[in-house]
Formats: C-alpha cells, sequence, structure tokens
C-alpha cells in the first residue's frame, strides 16, 4: 500500500482515491474492487463514481478481512485495480 493523498474528511477523501483509479484508467481499461469494513457509505460514493468511468470494464465490491482490519480500524474503505488485459478481459 502507498499513501497517495491526505485528505480532510469523505467527500475529499473519495475523490482522491477515484483520481488516483480514473488516471490509472485514462492509459488501460481496468478492473476495480472497492472494499470497506463498516464504511458503506464512503465505499458507496467510490464505488458509484468509478463505475461511470468508461477506463472501467467491471466493478465488484467486498468486504474488506480482518488482517487488513487489524492495521487499519473499522471505517476503512479503498480501492484496487488490475489492468484488464492482464486478466483476459481488455477490450
Amino acid at each position: 500500500m502507498d499513501v497517495v493523498a491526505h485528505a480532510r474528511d469523505a467527500e475529499e477523501a473519495v475523490g482522491e482515491m477515484a483520481a488516483v483509479v480514473e488516471r490509472a484508467a485514462a492509459d488501460e481499461r481496468l478492473l476495480v474492487g472497492v472494499g470497506d469494513a463498516a464504511a458503506g457509505d464512503l465505499a458507496t460514493a467510490l464505488a458509484g463514481r468509478l463505475a461511470e468511468h468508461p477506463g472501467v470494464d467491471e466493478l465488484v465490491r467486498y468486504e474488506v478481512g480482518p488482517s487488513v482490519v487489524v492495521h487499519t480500524g473499522l471505517g476503512t474503505a479503498g480501492a484496487v485495480y488490475f489492468p484488464a488485459a492482464l486478466a483476459g478481459t481488455g477490450r
């Protein structure tokens, strides 16, 4: 994991996380996962924004597991992405 930005509130955090994925999706089509641990509203906002991006081929939601939560705490949300071409689903 890398720190890519700092945010003062949840809305800004969604914007910063989405911007990272959107920059990556400008160069290649992506498969995206949005996960959370008791941060449903934040994750829903992030997933909603990313689902609308034309470079996102597929978006799945998942629950963050205890190995992440022990380090980040409840209220964690974030996104992961992978090039669709490497998964054999690139268009």
